[in-house]
């Protein structure tokens, strides 16, 4: 039931670990489109909450431009697994009126700005990784 913690400690291996996403799949009525992609984005939020974690050797006083893009990178990622959450909530009651919670605009914009987000904190930290994060997103 419970997901084996992720342990990610580098650049390199966060971008091994995220998955692809097909956010087209929630822009279609089937339900189990959307149980399929639900999962895929909480395991790359658990990534890169888990790289966040272990990278708390960066310093608000040592380089804060970096430091702001991880803690941007952070408040994302918790508000988009929020909305997941609601998300998945809905489908396992079966909620008839899953359109007026628009999955398509409550999860697909912030997901997009997480990843640009993220892409912004490659382009200052590890900018060898930054082709292979956007392939990956």
């Amino acid at each position: 039931m419970f997901e084996k913690k992720a342990d990610v400690r580098s650049f390199e291996e966060l971008v091994r670990r995220l998955e692809h996403v097909e956010l087209e799949q929630f822009d279609t009525d089937i339900r189990a489109n959307l149980r399929a992609e639900l999962p895929r984005m909480k395991r790359n939020i658990v990534a890169i909450l888990s790289f966040l974690a272990n990278c708390k050797e960066q310093k608000r006083t040592e380089l804060p431009e970096i430091y702001e893009a991880m803690s941007s990178v952070r408040r994302q990622c918790v508000d988009l697994n929020m909305a997941i959450s609601r998300l998945q909530v809905l489908l396992f009651f079966r909620i008839e009126n899953l359109a007026a919670f628009q999955p398509s605009q409550v999860i697909i914009g912030p997901y997009q700005r997480l990843g640009d987000a993220l892409r912004l904190m490659y382009q200052m930290s590890a900018p060898q990784f930054l082709e292979e994060l956007s392939a990956t997103l």
